[in-house]
């Protein structure tokens, strides 16, 4: 079973389509992940393969609605199999330093956005 996912392997995505594999009556199959660019190539592997599956996100509880999703869904009409509330969690890390040093943080702007409160909060830009 073909399962497509935005993003790489460990991604927020990845990890939900893996949730949605072992937790679907095709548990017992095997399972072949494969990452996509972008939700539209995703959207474009899937139309009218019934044999694959896709795992998008289409809200985020830091960062809101994943609109493109939805316009995705309305043109290309899928099959919503199942939901899941996948965990978010972030680590910051940081070389050789204490916490209270920490004035900068970089990462994806997804995540920059889902941990806006706690880097506002901490000063750190």
């Amino acid at each position: 079973m073909k399962i497509y996912y935005q993003g790489v392997p460990g991604a927020y995505s990845h990890e939900a389509a893996e949730y949605f594999a072992q937790h679907t009556p095709h548990k017992n199959q095997k399972h072949e992940y494969i990452a996509c660019q972008s939700f539209d190539e995703l959207f474009d592997k899937i139309s009218g393969d019934i044999e694959s599956f896709g795992c998008i996100p289409v809200e985020n509880s830091y960062a809101g609605t994943v609109h493109r999703n939805y316009d995705l869904m309305v043109t290309h009409h899928p099959v919503i199999l199942a939901e899941y509330y996948h965990p978010i969690r972030h680590y910051l890390l940081g070389k050789n330093t204490s916490f209270n040093q920490i004035t900068q943080a970089f990462s994806h702007e997804q995540a920059v956005m889902q941990c806006t409160e706690f880097l506002n909060k901490h000063n750190i830009q």
